[in-house]
C-alpha cells in the first residue's frame, strides 16, 4: 500500500487493479485466515479511497459484515458503506444482519447496528421494519444506545419523513430523559420534524421551555459550554422549535403571561 500511495498517477490505476486481483485470489481460498480476510478489506478501502475501482471486494465485504467476531463485523460495514453504491442490492443482504444487532442486548453490538443502519440503509420498503426496531430502542438503558438510536432514527426521517408520525411520541417522552445528551438529541430531531399539530402544541412546547430554564440556569454539563455560551446550538434548535409554534404561543394566555 505505502508502494501504491507513492507511484505515479499513470501507474496507480495498474497496480491498483492488481491489488485487487490479488485480493480477489486470496479471499477465494477457503482456508483463507480471517486476519488475512480482513487485510485484503482494507487495502479494498485504501484503494477506493484513491479512486480506483475496488467493486470486487464488494461481496467479500457483504460476507465480513456477517461475521461472528464483533470487530470483523465493524470493518465489514465500513467496507459495504465505502464500496456499496446507494442502489446496490447488496445492501438488502445485510438487513438480517442489522435486525440481528439491534434485537440484541450487547451494547456495543446494538451500536454497531445503529451506525450500520444509518449508513446502509436506504430502501424504503426496509426501513418501518429498521425503525420500529430503533424507537424501541429509545428506552433502552444505556443512554449512549438511545443517543445513536436518535441519531439514526433521524437519519430514517430523512429519506422516509412518513415514519416521523410513528415515532414523534417516543421523541418526546426523550425529552425528559435524565441524561442530558439524550435530550439534546432529540431536541435537534424536533426542530427538524415537529409540526404544529392541534392539540399537540403543549406537549412539544413544556418541555422544550424547561431545557430552555434548565440551560440558562447553567444546570447542564460543562461539556454543553462552547466558548463560554452554555450549549448555544441546542438554543438554536429550541428557537426554531419555537419558531413554528409562533402562532400558538401567541393566542395562548399560558405563554404570553
Amino acid at each position: 500500500l505505502r508502494q501504491l500511495a507513492t507511484v505515479p498517477r499513470s501507474e496507480e490505476k495498474f497496480m491498483a487493479a492488481r491489488q485487487i486481483e490479488q485480493c480477489v485470489s486470496i479471499l477465494s481460498n477457503p482456508s483463507t485466515t480471517p486476519a488475512t480476510t480482513t487485510e485484503c478489506i482494507v487495502r479494498g478501502i485504501f484503494i477506493h479511497l484513491l479512486g480506483q475501482d475496488a467493486s470486487a471486494l464488494s461481496v467479500e465485504a457483504v460476507k465480513l459484515a456477517q461475521s461472528p467476531n464483533l470487530l470483523h463485523r465493524k470493518l465489514g460495514y465500513l467496507a459495504c458503506t465505502v464500496l456499496l453504491p446507494p442502489d446496490s442490492e447488496l445492501r438488502l443482504l445485510l438487513t438480517n444482519c442489522i435486525l440481528r444487532e439491534l434485537s440484541t442486548t450487547h451494547v456495543p453490538s446494538i451500536i454497531t447496528g445503529l451506525i450500520a443502519a444509518a449508513n446502509l440503509v436506504s430502501d424504503v420498503t426496509v426501513l418501518p421494519v429498521i425503525s420500529l426496531k430503533v424507537v424501541r430502542l429509545l428506552s433502552f438503558k444505556n443512554h449512549l444506545v438511545r443517543v445513536k438510536a436518535l441519531v439514526t432514527l433521524d437519519r430514517c426521517c430523512q429519506i422516509s419523513p412518513s415514519l416521523w408520525a410513528e415515532a414523534e411520541g417516543s421523541v418526546l417522552a426523550r425529552l425528559s430523559d435524565q441524561n442530558p445528551d439524550v435530550v439534546a438529541s432529540a431536541v435537534q430531531l424536533l426542530a427538524k420534524y415537529a409540526s404544529c399539530s392541534s392539540g399537540g402544541e403543549d406537549l412539544v412546547l413544556d418541555p422544550v421551555l424547561h431545557v430552555q430554564r434548565q440551560i440558562h440556569e447553567g444546570r447542564l454539563p460543562q461539556h454543553f459550554v462552547y466558548r463560554g455560551v452554555m450549549a448555544p446550538w441546542l438554543q438554536v434548535d429550541i428557537l426554531r422549535i419555537i419558531s413554528r409554534f409562533g402562532s400558538y404561543i401567541s393566542s395562548s394566555v399560558k405563554y404570553t403571561d
